[in-house]
């Protein structure tokens, strides 16, 4: 059964760190390498990346795979294990869920299929009635906010969160809808703000009030941001979303932040550009 064939899912774009296992070509000279996803402009910068990749190969080959190994046969009872290359080299169809308008570009077999957008819903659903009364206040409309499940805004520093709530401050007649983890909420947090742990992403980016969308670049929010036409300011965190990140802001198609150095004029500078700059309209 280890010789059958197999099918990939990546849930980020295009999984960099495989690509000689799925016989595509590694484009180190101008595809950033996925860990650290800068955008590849200098020699150093290409010599990096070159060597970011070797030493995946090296880790994957000589670390990664031999505790996968040791895991089979601890948790499957497996007698014997797959060599993990092999598996790699027989994958018959890779699923990526980026798009190669907002990624970088690759020289890529057929065997690699975009699916980007393939979650998106086709009808859209009324809001809950206090959300759109919130939403329907706001004289300039509204911007949505959302770090996803893992980044917890709501157990970081204060002065991080007063960051971003001064910001807000400043547009009295924009609200902000903003998916927030905690139970409660913030008592310094100016009115304009709703809080909720759970809310229709889809459903608000496509609201015809939607301004604009505060993201921590993970590729399904990006996707939808993109196909509602909705400009985006990223926070990459980790994972693929630097790299997610600085293709979007390569492309014109989102504005670049880091959570740990911004500043709340930088907030409000952006968030005026995504208000009333039709560049970031147009290139959507």
């Amino acid at each position: 059964h280890y010789k059958s064939a197999f099918m990939a899912y990546n849930a980020a774009c295009v999984p960099v760190l495989s690509h000689d296992d799925y016989g595509a070509t590694v484009e180190s000279s101008w595809v950033p390498e996925i860990e650290y996803g800068l955008t590849v402009r200098t020699f150093k910068d290409r010599l990096w990346t070159t060597w970011q990749h070797i030493r995946w190969i090296w880790l994957r080959r000589v670390k990664y795979f031999p505790k996968l190994a040791e895991i089979f046969v601890e948790h499957l009872k497996l007698t014997e294990t797959p060599d993990f290359t092999e598996l790699h080299k027989r994958t018959s169809l890779v699923l990526m869920n980026g798009h190669y308008t907002h990624t970088f570009a690759m020289s890529l077999p057929p065997l690699f299929v975009s699916i980007a957008g393939i979650g998106m819903q086709e009808q859209r659903k009324e809001l809950p009635k206090p959300l759109a009364d919130f939403i329907g206040a706001g004289k300039d409309g509204f911007i949505y906010i959302s770090f996803g499940t893992q980044v917890l805004i709501h157990k970081s520093k204060p002065e991080l969160r007063a960051k971003f709530f001064d910001a807000f401050r400043r547009f009295p007649d924009l609200r902000f809808v903003w998916k927030w983890e905690g139970e409660e909420k913030p008592a310094n947090a100016p009115s304009n703000i709703y809080f909720s742990k759970w809310l229709p992403q889809q459903d608000l980016l496509a609201h015809p009030k939607a301004r604009g969308y505060i993201s921590h670049g993970g590729m399904n929010g990006l996707n939808e941001g993109v196909y509602f036409g909705v400009p985006i300011i990223v926070f990459p965190i980790f994972g693929d979303q630097d790299l997610n990140a600085n293709a979007m802001a390569s492309k014109g198609l989102a504005l670049l932040m880091e959570l740990t150095d911004f500043s709340q004029q930088g907030l409000v500078n952006n968030i005026n550009l995504v208000l009333h700059d039709e560049k970031y309209l147009k290139s959507l």
